[in-house]
């Protein structure tokens, strides 16, 4: 679900998880199948490629969830915090004040969106701007609610390795489910800078 379309994306932010739901879960086995919010991720996982690839939960659908496990002991601990498994709409907007990495007072940013040390999207390059417009909107699959997901503002070089310009972070613990916030973020780890997102939560379970 990392590489949905802009149509998939805009139906969701318009209150389409639960319209699909209407469609998807339509069968009168569902609720034995479908995980609950600490369910491992491995349940989860089985459970959205059963809802959305096999259609095994449309009204005339088989009702098979497709087979599941914990890899191992450490995996199963490492899910216990969990809250929500589910996926995050977010909009890279601006950034504003960024600092200068190259020669000529500018930078070429770009950013990358993080969480538990992986990169799950990246925005395109702005070349020679310190207030860079991306209105860039990329789809997260969200593992672990607790996690914070990290926004790293990179300067891009050809030659050498790539700058970085700061970076911010959030937590979707305490968002609404289905709710568009806008977040204006401070960037650490930078002399100056700041970066405009909206992030809409959509948990498995809404």
């Amino acid at each position: 679900m990392d590489n949905w379309t802009d149509e998939q994306k805009n139906f969701m932010i318009s209150g389409g998880n639960k319209k699909l739901n209407l469609i998807y879960e339509q069968h009168s086995l569902v609720s034995s199948s479908k995980p609950n919010p600490t369910s491992p991720v491995e349940h989860k996982h089985a459970f959205i490629l059963s809802k959305y690839k096999n259609l095994s939960f449309f009204i005339n659908g088989d009702a098979k969830l497709e087979k599941w496990e914990v890899s191992s002991k450490k995996a199963q601990v490492g899910v216990k915090g969990q809250v929500h498994c589910g996926v995050a709409i977010i909009k890279i907007i601006k950034g504003e004040n960024l600092m200068a990495a190259d020669l000529n007072g500018k930078s070429d940013p770009f950013v990358e969106v993080i969480q538990n040390n992986v990169v799950k999207g990246k925005t395109k390059i702005q070349f020679e701007t310190l207030n860079p417009v991306w209105n860039e909107t990329l789809t997260v699959n969200v593992d672990d609610i607790q996690a914070e997901i990290v926004l790293k503002v990179v300067d891009f070089d050809k030659i050498s390795s790539n700058d970085p310009l700061g970076s911010a972070s959030f937590s979707l613990v305490d968002f609404k489910a289905n709710e568009e916030r806008i977040l204006n973020l401070t960037l650490e780890h930078a002399k100056k800078g700041t970066i405009q997102v909206s992030v809409t939560f959509f948990p498995l379970d809404a």
